[in-house]
């Protein structure tokens, strides 16, 4: 069933019919007040909050989507995540799971990124494939089940994507078995 988003401000000035199929709520850090007006226990809401509702509509109404719509959203997130990386230093991730279900989105978004000279696979717990993107700072990280599935996916912006960054703990105990291994002749 498709829902329709409608947006109003509920107030004694402003009532709305409601069927009794709609759900309220709020906008974050909103209240809520019903079609007469009245506040819901322990509203604190301003009167020039917006409330917004989702009522049900036939599911015979159709939405058109833009191909290449969800790419270009994530692109633009990309761009705004590479921004930060650039004045702040901060790395961040996109979850890309939801293009499983997408996948000419998912090719869209591809080569809109591009591909670029860089890329790794790590065998640890599961398979993962890393591939820099056309855009310096911009990974492509793909992680695989035993089945050779895809149960992660996901944009990293960062100088170096989470995987391949070394664990510095584990260096005094590597080193120390390098010692050892070089006291038993073993070279």
């Amino acid at each position: 069933m498709n829902s329709e988003v409608n947006a109003a401000r509920l107030s004694q000035d402003n009532p709305v019919e409601r069927t009794g199929a709609e759900s309220l709520f709020s906008a974050p850090g909103g209240g809520m007040r019903d079609a007469g007006g009245s506040r819901f226990a322990g509203d604190a809401a301003s009167p020039d909050r917006p409330i917004i509702w989702m009522q049900a509509v036939s599911s015979s109404m159709a939405v058109e989507v833009e191909r290449g719509s969800a790419a270009r959203a994530i692109l633009s997130e990309v761009a705004v995540c590479a921004e930060h990386l650039v004045a702040r230093g901060e790395g961040s991730s996109i979850d890309l799971r939801f293009l499983k279900s997408t996948p000419d989105e998912r090719g869209i978004l591809l080569n809109l990124l591009g591909r670029g000279e860089v890329s790794a696979v790590v065998d640890s717990i599961g398979r993962s494939e890393i591939q820099e993107t056309a855009i310096p700072c911009v990974w492509w990280v793909r992680h695989f089940n035993s089945d050779d599935e895809i149960v992660g996916e996901l944009i990293e912006v960062a100088d170096i994507p989470e995987l391949l960054v070394g664990d510095r703990q584990a260096v005094a105990p590597s080193l120390a078995a390098l010692h050892a291994r070089q006291l038993s002749g073993v070279c």
